[in-house]
């Protein structure tokens, strides 16, 4: 009888768990693959926000070979064709000593309920940081309350050599500090 039990209860609870709703493709974090070949191409990306907070529309930038020794900002350094100091992934050095993406992204966000953008920012040279495989750039952040949104992000230039990287665009919690 107390092996009937246990099983009963056992079964009981995989059922239970197998009867839960998956997480939907579209809460975050959620990421698509972008082209930095595609100058004027406009990605779009539809988000549901289940839990009102701050997100972030990041852009990451991953070497050809993630298992590569050297990430980016151990690179090399040059001079571009403008004067300018960058490194040979196509990051630059900004004025404040910190390096940015050579890139101009617009970013707009569309609340789909209210019919209306809630953000459209235009960013020239995000800021990176570094991350295990690579860097990333937070190209905006914006508290979002529970809803459906549309996000929309478009390469309007950059440097050729960002042509080169796995890039990928992600929607996700923005992280504050250390």
């Amino acid at each position: 009888m107390k092996l009937f039990s246990k099983l009963s209860v056992l079964l009981t609870t995989l059922l239970l768990l197998g009867c839960q709703t998956p997480k939907s493709v579209d809460v975050p974090p959620v990421t698509i693959a972008f082209d930095h070949n595609n100058i004027n191409q406009e990605y779009k990306m539809n988000v549901t926000i289940e839990d009102p907070r701050t997100y972030s529309v990041v852009m990451n930038y991953y070497l050809e070979n993630p298992d590569a020794p050297y990430p980016f900002h151990n690179q090399e350094k040059t001079v571009n064709d403008m004067g300018e100091l960058v490194d040979i992934s196509g990051f630059k050095v900004l004025n404040d000593g910190e390096k940015g993406v050579s890139a101009k992204y617009l970013v707009k966000i569309y609340d789909r309920k209210k019919k209306e953008y809630i953000a459209n920012e235009l960013i020239d040279y995000p800021k990176i940081a570094a991350v295990y495989m690579g860097d990333y750039a937070n190209l905006i952040s914006v508290f979002l309350n529970k809803g459906k949104y549309t996000v929309y992000v478009t390469y309007l230039k950059g440097s050729p050599k960002l042509n080169s990287l796995i890039t990928e665009l992600e929607v996700s919690r923005a992280h504050h500090g250390k």
